[in-house]
């Protein structure tokens, strides 16, 4: 695996500074006189001649960004072949991370509809293609001057195509905070499940806090089966009724309860008074029993929120 300084030329792509960057790819700031817009580097770290999981992903990520188009993704440059230095060169988006206005939470209600929006927007673009993000929070978010940006597409896998990862596949993938339930279980994601963590990160903009928290143990993430978080406006009563039931349906842990598409959340974020309150239906306790006798574990002092029903469209 080649090792890069800056001064470095890849295909006429100047690196410039490195930034901080994950276990799976160094991130360089580049330029090119060929483009009118920043640029950012994404070099993987593979060796073409072992790591097929990872060939695969960056496979994966170059088609997507290819493909992908409107102001709430980063425009796509060039890429790499494997075969010399593989990377993908696109847009280097300038803005404020969504993780840092996080720390302003609660924000307003048209606040949080419009980011939401803007986001949605975004993972409408990504399943028409019948792609799944799968690392959707916060960090993977920038508010730049038009608006949410989408970021970092190195898990997202086609929802469709057979699984070419193996095992691999089946274990959680994503970001224990706002993971969904088919994620937690390793089974096969759908848009569902970028809807859920969408749910989330909406969530937290309106009340403040994340609504499943920071999980370090599958056993902790496995919480959300069967423990609802707490209602949106016993957090913070601003919330309008129309926002918390747009959050709560996000959040179904039954997916086909949820948003079926992101065209969905979209007409409900934009035309408020046609979302659908309805009152939660009282716990069925016998039901609660059941499905608690198999998750419940010696840590329950550390549960917060309300058992989880399945809640009315």
């Amino acid at each position: 695996m080649r090792r890069f300084e800056a001064g470095a030329a890849i295909d006429g792509f100047e690196l410039i500074e490195k930034l901080p960057s994950g276990g799976m790819a160094s991130l360089w700031r580049a330029t090119n006189p060929r483009y009118d817009f920043p640029i950012v580097l994404k070099i993987p770290f593979l060796d073409p001649g072992e790591d097929v999981s990872a060939i695969l992903g960056f496979e994966a990520e170059e088609m997507i960004l290819k493909r992908l188009s409107g102001p709430h993704v980063p425009r796509f440059a060039a890429s790499g072949s494997l075969a010399q230095v593989p990377y993908i060169a696109m847009e280097f988006v300038v803005g404020t991370g969504l993780a840092d206005t996080v720390g302003n939470a609660p924000l307003p209600a048209d606040e949080v509809a419009r980011i939401g929006t803007e986001i949605a927007t975004a993972l409408a673009a990504l399943h028409r293609q019948k792609v799944v993000h799968l690392d959707l929070k916060p960090e993977n978010i920038m508010i730049a001057k038009r608006g949410a940006v989408l970021l970092d597409f190195g898990l997202a896998r086609h929802a469709q195509l057979p699984d070419l990862l193996g095992a691999e596949s089946s274990v959680p993938m994503g970001t224990a905070a706002y993971i969904s339930p088919e994620q937690v279980l390793g089974e096969r994601s759908d848009p569902a499940s970028d809807l859920f963590a969408l749910g989330c990160i909406l969530y937290q903009l309106a009340t403040g806090e994340e609504p499943f928290g920071r999980p370090a143990t599958l056993a902790g993430m496995k919480r959300r089966l069967y423990h609802a978080p707490r209602l949106p406006r016993d957090i913070n009563d601003a919330i309008p009724r129309w926002l918390e039931a747009i959050l709560l349906k996000c959040m179904e842990v039954d997916r086909s309860q949820r948003y079926v598409e992101a065209a969905h959340i979209l007409s409900d974020l934009r035309s408020p008074d046609q979302v659908v309150v309805a009152e939660r239906k009282p716990q069925n306790e016998g039901v609660w029993a059941a499905v608690t006798s198999l998750f419940r574990k010696t840590d329950d002092r550390s549960l917060v929120g309300r058992p989880s029903s399945t809640r009315t469209k």
